[in-house]
């Protein structure tokens, strides 16, 4: 009966699935494996998955799944993303000027993808007779909203490859206070050199020095008051940059669909005003009379590729689940060469690997003099170095291994694997914490450098800048991962930390697709922060208001406080023998010598007493009344004296 049973539930478990499309553009190797990972776990869960993979980058090739179907489109434009590779070694990616031009250099091929897509009608027949239940998809291209409305799919999730990013996080209401949570932002020194020489200040004593060249690198949460000023103007130009690319992505919806897609949640006036005045030589760029509720914040889910344990405590909502590690399964077996060298090494191995954008072969000559003096110090320690050419400088060096692949999650696994210096990707962060490696972080561009932070944070690995490496300075940082008892007892700590979360990740993503195919949009998460605007949000409609209330209930006081001074000054000049304006009214003495009067008056006899007491009255009178005319004569006068 038993068997029947399963037989059963076998049979008819396809009445019970889902149909999802999975929108995973070929952006790079680390963002196609963790859609993927998606898709595979909903495949493997039963559910009817087709991968929808538009070409835009050549040097991606990792478009395979296990279960999940595939539908590649091939890329059919010139695209900027697999040229010009060593620009991830040279340049500064992360600086505002090289933002933006990435901004332009990426924005460009996906929006001409975009174009393309949603004006190949062949393309959308094909998806529309799928009739998708479900559509998940990456944020990094928002072309994936307007095939959400092209397609006419119920449900939609949205997925980040990366950690959540401060510009694409805007329409889903989630809360990110630059004050303690770090952006992408850059600073170098190096930038803040000419302003010094502009301004004629030596810069060892000029404020402007003390604060902004202490900032380092990429920040972490615990910022200085520059890092937060820095930290904020670049968060606000990732806002402005957010806007920007959705105005382009209307523009293609109402060109290619005939609809008018309100992509934005909420549009403040001064982003209006910014983007009008700096975005004007990119065309054309309408603000909607009204601004509805946006495709993009009626997401039901958001999946981000990320720990709560490893990234940055920061407010998130009941929308958000972290789902990282979801691609680090048990490790499989080694190759069989590389498994009898792993097991033959007395102590122990680092792997070298810098990812798949940017190769080892074309570092820049002062980088890799550095490596190659950390592979000659460190003798007795066996580097595997994932290099990409044949030739290359480390024939020489007998501890030095050079292969152009190595099957780096199965290897982070082996026992013997001691360290990993790595460009901290965010795939590779994952895999090195699963499996308790420490790391030897070198960040390239985007993300790399804010993972590589993380990763200092928690104490499970060294962070070095790539512009200011040395040989000196990368033996310290390997030595320190390979010796250093707390940073390896933080990394074994940490690994099984992850292992043992309550949900797994592969569960989470199952569950709650099959939630929101079921129930649809959980609007009912959704902040009210997503139609409130800049003063709103931080209540400064109510501060702003109240604190000048209060600033001019303080200038009145202080008129008033000037104006007795001023006038009772006056009085006593224009009434010098005024003895109340020269003797300050005082009570305790009044009363003092109406007492001593009385006293007096009793020792004496009743006719001397009453006129003495009339006497005594009339001096009274005269120093504590207000005199009518000048001085105290005449009022005393009128007392009876």
């Amino acid at each position: 009966m038993v068997i029947v049973a399963i037989t059963l539930i076998t049979l008819f478990q396809p009445s019970l699935a889902y149909k999802i499309l999975v929108y995973n553009p070929q952006i790079g190797h680390s963002h196609v494996s963790f859609m993927n990972q998606i898709a595979d776990t909903l495949a493997e869960a039963g559910h009817d998955v087709l991968v929808y993979l538009p070409a835009i980058n050549k040097d991606v090739n990792n478009t395979d799944t296990k279960l999940a179907r595939t539908l590649i489109r091939p890329l059919d434009f010139p695209s900027e993303f697999h040229k010009n590779r060593s620009r991830y070694w040279n340049q500064r990616e992360n600086s505002i000027v090289d933002i933006w031009k990435l901004f332009l250099r990426f924005g460009l091929p996906l929006r001409q993808l975009c174009k393309r897509q949603l004006a190949d009608q062949n393309l959308l027949k094909k998806l529309r007779n799928e009739k998708f239940d479900v559509a998940i998809g990456e944020t990094m291209d928002r072309c994936f909203y307007l095939l959400v409305r092209a397609l006419d799919i119920p449900v939609h999730l949205s997925a980040f490859a990366t950690p959540i990013l401060e510009g694409n996080i805007i329409p889903f209401g989630i809360p990110n206070p630059p004050s303690y949570v770090p952006g992408n932002s850059y600073v170098d020194r190096k930038y803040l050199q000419p302003f010094h020489l502009q301004m004629g200040i030596k810069k060892e004593r000029n404020l402007f020095h003390r604060l902004f060249t202490r900032c380092i690198t990429w920040l972490s949460d615990e910022m200085t008051y520059a890092e937060r000023i820095i930290n904020f103007s670049f968060y606000m130009f990732m806002k402005l940059m957010f806007y920007k690319s959705l105005s382009f992505y209307e523009a293609i919806a109402l060109e290619n669909l005939n609809k008018k897609v309100d992509l934005r949640s909420r549009i403040n006036f001064w982003v209006r005003a910014y983007m009008k005045k700096f975005c004007h030589h990119f065309g054309t760029f309408t603000i909607p009379e009204e601004a509805k509720r946006e495709t993009m914040a009626q997401t039901a889910f958001v999946f981000v590729n990320n720990v709560e344990f490893i990234e940055f405590p920061r407010p998130i909502t009941s929308k958000v689940l972290y789902i990282g590690g979801i691609g680090v399964e048990e490790p499989n077996p080694l190759p069989k060469e590389l498994k009898r060298l792993m097991d033959g090494l007395e102590n122990g191995a680092v792997l070298v690997s810098f990812g798949t954008l940017a190769r080892s072969s074309e570092m820049p000559k002062g980088v890799k003099n550095a490596v190659l003096e950390a592979f000659r110090v460190l003798k007795n320690v066996t580097f595997l170095w994932k290099y990409e050419d044949d030739g290359n400088d480390t024939l020489n060096l007998q501890n030095v291994i050079a292969k152009k692949w190595y099957p780096q999650s199965d290897l982070l696994g082996h026992p013997n694997l001691k360290g990993f210096l790595s460009h901290c990707g965010l795939n590779s962060v994952m895999e090195s914490t699963h499996r308790g490696v420490p790391i030897v972080c070198v960040p390239l561009f985007a993300d790399q450098g804010r993972n590589s932070k993380m990763v200092e944070k928690r104490k499970v690995g060294v962070m070095l800048n790539k512009e200011l490496i040395s040989g000196k300075m990368l033996i310290n940082a390997l030595e320190r991962i390979l010796y250093d008892t707390n940073i390896r007892k933080s990394a074994k700590r940490l690994a099984s930390l992850l292992e043992k979360r309550p949900f797994s990740p592969k569960k989470m993503v199952t569950k709650y697709v099959e939630f929101a195919a079921e129930f649809g949009q959980t609007d009912h998460l959704s902040l009210a922060s997503e139609k409130l605007n800049f003063f709103q949000l931080y209540s400064l409609d109510i501060i702003i208001p109240f604190s000048l209330i209060f600033l001019l209930f303080l200038y009145l006081a202080f008129c008033i406080f000037l104006f007795t001074k001023f006038w009772s000054d006056r009085l006593r000049m224009t009434f010098p023998n005024n003895c109340i304006l020269k003797k300050k009214w005082n009570w305790e003495q009044s009363v003092t010598l109406q007492t001593e009067m009385i006293q007096k008056s009793e020792q004496q006899s009743p006719l001397i007493q009453v006129a003495g007491r009339k006497r005594e009255y009339g001096r009274h009178c005269a120093a504590i009344l207000h005199p009518i005319a000048n001085g105290c004569r005449p009022f005393a006068q009128r007392c009876g004296t």
